[in-house]
């Protein structure tokens, strides 16, 4: 793994890990100062095991793509500059930033699930509204108010940065063509500074294909596993979907995952995340409203309304239209090629078509007026799976179209040490 991409997960983990605290900060009614020093020895220490077990490599980008990479940042970083609101769009608002409000309050902070409308969503779990807290809390100012799109640009950066940094091994010009498609993509730009939680879940869903990718070229080294349940919880901590999107993943590499010898570094990474949400969902979080709409009508006629598949499928086409036209183009290559070259596909990809199966049935049962569901959610459950997309897709074209002169990565933890 290259070096600057463990930087930038230690950050990410860091915001996991500072979410947590925080919480349970509140919950126990911790002191300000005794949460600062908590999360400072937290994060000091996950900085400190990333960077001593981390498999380092030999790898190294050359001028060029540190030029492009650099590059890439500056604009993106100014294009978001451009894009972001004060305030975020509706979502943000009335979800986040609101929840973020109510959690800087240490003693009034239980008030915020006393919102039961379904405008507030205050069954959202907490992990962007707690780590905003927090740090706003410690920032004050007028710096304050900037908290919720600095943490929403870190994540969009982000994404970015890491599908480049994790594929540049793998095809030089891919991985080149990819960061600036993302780069330039106005839409995934604009969700990723309007300060809502579908671009941090789709980092931590990218991050587990690449911690699983990783554990595959190398199954003796068990800390992927850990990074991968680190990165699956944060996932579930971050929005209610997150939940089926971790499911999904522990289907398609449940060998890897659920192997006798990784339970436990799994259990280590993903347990803290999954208590926690139990804790909030059981004690604090109202009923779900499309669990609460379950009951309403009947889930036989629903199954068997062949209007409603007729519109999903409708929306799913749109959409992908819509911004994600060139994703649907590469797909469409990717299955020819692979038909040529006579390859069956990673079964990687086989959790893009459960991960459509299972937003199909979601929207099938859902108590929401379908066409308003499908209008105002499709386009960003599609988005949280637009990194990912693009990560796998580099990776196994690399493999049915090798870049020449490109790099193996080479394991260089101990290779300076003396004997």
């Amino acid at each position: 793994m290259q070096r600057n991409s463990i930087y930038i997960i230690g950050m990410s983990f860091c915001f996991g890990c500072i979410s947590l605290l925080y919480f349970w900060g509140l919950i126990v009614g911790l002191p300000l100062v005794a949460n600062i020093l908590l999360v400072a020895l937290v994060c000091i220490g996950v900085f400190v095991f990333l960077l001593k077990k981390t498999p380092d490599t030999l790898y190294a980008l050359t001028f060029k793509q540190n030029l492009l990479l650099t590059m890439g940042v500056i604009l993106m970083s100014t294009f978001c500059l451009f894009l972001a609101r004060k305030n975020g769009d509706w979502d943000a608002v009335y979800i986040y930033n609101l929840a973020a409000k109510f959690l800087e309050d240490p003693v009034h902070w239980r008030q915020l699930f006393l919102y039961k409308d379904q405008l507030s969503h205050t069954d959202y779990p907490l992990h962007v509204p707690a780590l905003v807290a927090f740090l706003q809390r410690i920032t004050g100012g007028g710096f304050k108010e900037s908290v919720p799109y600095f943490v929403s640009l870190f994540y969009t950066l982000a994404v970015a940065t890491i599908i480049f940094l994790e594929t540049a091994h793998v095809h030089k010009l891919l991985s080149a063509i990819v960061f600036i498609l993302i780069g330039t993509n106005t839409y995934f730009l604009n969700n990723g500074v309007i300060q809502c939680a579908d671009i941090p879940l789709s980092f931590y869903l990218l991050l587990s294909f690449v911690f699983m990718q990783h554990y595959r070229q190398t199954p003796k080294e068990k800390i992927w596993i850990l990074y991968c349940g680190i990165a699956l919880g944060c996932a579930i901590w971050i929005k209610n979907e997150g939940t089926l999107y971790a499911f999904l993943f522990c289907i398609v590499f449940y060998k890897e995952l659920f192997a006798k010898k990784n339970m436990l570094v799994l259990s280590l990474g993903v347990m803290p995340f999954v208590l926690t949400l139990l804790i909030f969902k059981i004690a604090y979080a109202p009923t779900n409203d499309l669990i609460k709409g379950l009951g309403q009508e009947s889930w036989t006629v629903k199954l068997l309304d062949k209007q409603r598949y007729k519109l999903i499928v409708e929306a799913f086409v749109q959409y992908i239209g819509l911004y994600f036209y060139i994703p649907q183009l590469a797909a469409i290559a990717y299955v020819f090629l692979s038909i040529y070259k006579q390859k069956t596909p990673d079964k990687s990809v086989l959790i893009f078509i459960l991960f459509a199966l299972g937003i199909t049935i979601v929207y099938v049962f859902t108590y929401q007026n379908l066409s308003w569901h499908l209008q105002t959610s499709m386009s960003r459950i599609l988005l949280q799976w637009y990194p990912s997309f693009w990560f796998v897709l580099v990776i196994q074209l690399g493999k049915l179209m090798p870049s020449p002169g490109v790099q193996e990565e080479i394991d260089i933890r101990g290779i300076n040490k003396k004997p």
